[in-house]
């Protein structure tokens, strides 16, 4: 075991970025001295960010995956991330008065397998649960879209802007 050796009275030990000591008198010691040492060595603290599971309950997260696990059945993952980064465009979106994600999944006549009731039969893969966590990590892969249909659809045509096709869906602003 280490020796503990205290400093006398009076006075502290400084090191520099070299790694030499310094001893000063704490009377010779400046508010301002010290203050410029934080300055020059600032604590720095990564923000963290809070994850899905911080953000959401465990059953908007269920509602969820089932939502885009019956939107998307058989899929590519990047049309699966499409359909997520729509949902979670809308609960950010002044256009839609819903503002949480259980009230934009739940909405009347948006989501064909609410309707259905299909949502809460699927079994989800791993792949939608993978697609989710990514654009909440990433963000948005649809260009800002807030609607999607299918490729033999025409919905969303009349009254918003087409922004692309992933080969499976037309998304819209």
């Amino acid at each position: 075991t280490g020796k503990c050796i205290e400093c006398p009275k009076g006075f502290y030990s400084d090191f520099t970025t070299n790694n030499t000591a310094s001893n000063t008198t704490i009377e010779e010691t400046e508010d301002e001295d010290v203050e410029d040492n934080y300055a020059n060595n600032p604590i720095i603290e990564e923000e963290v960010k809070p994850t899905l599971y911080d953000t959401y309950s465990p059953s908007d997260i269920e509602l969820l995956f089932g939502v885009v696990e019956a939107e998307t059945r058989g899929c590519e993952f990047d049309v699966k991330c499409n359909v997520v980064s729509v949902i979670f465009n809308r609960v950010e979106s002044p256009r839609f008065k819903q503002n949480t994600l259980r009230d934009v999944l739940l909405a009347p006549n948006q989501f064909s397998v609410v309707n259905s009731g299909a949502y809460k039969t699927v079994p989800v893969t791993q792949d939608t649960i993978d697609a989710v966590e990514y654009v909440f990590e990433y963000g948005d892969t649809a260009a800002d879209s807030l609607f999607f249909e299918s490729m033999k659809s025409n919905i969303h045509g009349s009254y918003a802007t087409f922004v692309f096709d992933d080969g499976k869906q037309k998304f819209y602003k």
